[in-house]
């Protein structure tokens, strides 16, 4: 488990020098299957309407990532005739906490994938997620 840790050693009652100590573990490398991500931007809405990502990063044992220097791909891909050409490759942004941010707007109204993978090429947990534009 990452995080901050206090540890108390103690003989005959009493700390010994240095006690009580403080160790900090951070999360392991980040993996893309335990990796989560919430937003309209991962439901569909509105043709026109702006749509919002926030992707929480995490590594194997689903401890929340809390530095940045992750890179997440987030394609959006229209599955229908009409827009099948439709690709929009997403920018995710580090903000804080492992919490990366992406937005996009769509004006074209259909069905969509939008895939998230993380930087080892795993997609995220649910992904990839089946959207509907109106």
């Amino acid at each position: 488990m990452a995080g901050k840790f206090r540890t108390e050693v103690t003989r005959d009652g009493q700390h010994i020098k240095g006690s009580p100590f403080v160790t900090v573990v951070q999360a392991a490398q980040t993996h893309g299957p335990t990796c989560t991500a919430t937003g309209n931007g991962v439901v569909g809405g509105i043709a026109g309407d702006t749509y919002q990502i926030h992707i929480q990063a995490k590594d194997i044992y689903y401890n929340d990532q809390t530095r940045p220097g992750d890179n997440f791909t987030v394609v959006l891909q229209g599955t229908e005739a009409h827009n099948i050409d439709d690709v929009l490759l997403i920018t995710a942004n580090f903000t804080e906490g492992g919490i990366y941010a992406a937005s996009y707007n769509n004006t074209v109204s259909g069905f969509y994938t939008l895939s998230i993978t993380a930087t080892t090429g795993e997609h995220i947990l649910s992904s990839p997620f089946s959207l509907l534009v109106d």
